[in-house]
């Protein structure tokens, strides 16, 4: 069965603002944030959906619930952001005369953050993510859903069922911006069609 998964990272904080890695921290959307997904949404930009799905971060809850006022997220713990451990809400200026940052940039799946999530366990948390909202969806016999999460979750979604394999850096977007992606559930291939 074929379902479109709408991928939409969340608005901007002012962390975001500041290219800060904010990952498990938790913070509003800005102002900034906020006008610009309210003008995105007077621009049509975003796909109509039938059921949406959110991580339990403000930012996260209220960007759905910009786009989707009607429809009450559904939150998953498997969507939360990834832990960057030490470096966590750090910009990569201040960041980046650490040693352990630049192994990190360079392999972030062979050197994880110091005190941070593992990458692999991260991956197998969001493919749980994709598997959930697969079963929900075809149980309730629908076909269109959004995912409305962080940067670091579609990444690690994108690196698991995209074909051909991505690289994890591979496909970035800004807040507020997203994907959308046919899924088959047969396969537990994901392609995009759009990139909003």
């Amino acid at each position: 069965m074929a379902i479109t998964i709408i991928l939409i990272r969340s608005g901007a904080t002012e962390a975001g603002l500041q290219d800060r890695y904010l990952g498990v921290l938790d913070q509003v959307l800005s102002d900034e944030g906020q006008a610009s997904l309210k003008r995105r949404v007077a621009n049509h930009v975003y796909p109509e959906a039938e059921l949406v799905f959110s991580s339990s971060r403000l930012r996260s809850l209220a960007t759905a619930q910009i786009i989707y006022p009607r429809m009450p997220a559904i939150v998953l713990r498997e969507l939360e952001p990834y832990d960057y451990g030490k470096f966590s809400g750090k910009s990569y200026r201040e960041l980046e005369a650490e040693e352990e940052f630049q192994q990190w940039l360079a392999s972030p799946i062979l050197f994880p953050p110091p005190d941070g999530e593992d990458p692999h366990a991260f991956g197998a948390r969001c493919g749980v993510a994709i598997r959930k909202i697969v079963n929900e969806t075809e149980c309730k016999g629908l076909q269109k859903v959004a995912i409305v999460t962080h940067l670091s979750v579609i990444c690690a979604i994108l690196r698991r069922y995209h074909m051909p394999r991505p690289l994890y850096w591979d496909w970035q977007v800004d807040c507020g911006g997203g994907f959308i992606t046919e899924f088959d559930s047969t396969r537990g291939v994901m392609t995009i069609s759009e990139k909003f």
